[in-house]
């Protein structure tokens, strides 16, 4: 949709679902999804945001990556621990009629890269669990 973290304005007009008619004879229909580069937080993902896909595809569906970043930064897009486990619910919540084969959560631990992926992962970098894991855990 061309806006969130990385400027711009969302819009609806943009997306890319016509990308989807380049794989007319795949089995299977992959995605990642990073919300909180588009969106504030979790409760402002719009309740069709995955429920969508169907329109396109009845293809199965997987979700290759996905994450939510858990630190006060970048500026403008602050989060937080408890922010990154309400994701996870969610999540599951809006992709429960998806019916997903399978879902993988991208860094098992906060990995040394750019900001704001250094902190999405599951447990620290420094070894502790974050909240977020006992949500994905529990879901």
């Amino acid at each position: 949709m061309n806006g969130g973290l990385f400027g711009g304005k969302n819009d609806q007009n943009k997306t890319q679902w016509l990308l989807l008619n380049k794989f007319q004879k795949s089995d299977i229909i992959a995605f990642t999804t990073y919300p909180g580069l588009v969106y504030g937080n979790p409760s402002e993902i719009p309740s069709n945001y995955y429920s969508e896909i169907r329109n396109y595809t009845s293809k199965p569906i997987v979700f290759t990556e996905i994450g939510w970043h858990s630190v006060a930064s970048p500026d403008g897009w602050e989060s937080s621990e408890a922010e990154q486990a309400e994701f996870v619910t969610v999540f599951f919540n809006l992709t429960n009629s998806l019916n997903s084969e399978f879902v993988v959560w991208s860094f098992m631990y906060d990995p040394n890269t750019i900001e704001p992926f250094n902190s999405m992962g599951l447990w620290s970098s420094n070894e502790n669990a974050k909240a977020v894991w006992n949500a994905w855990m529990n879901s």
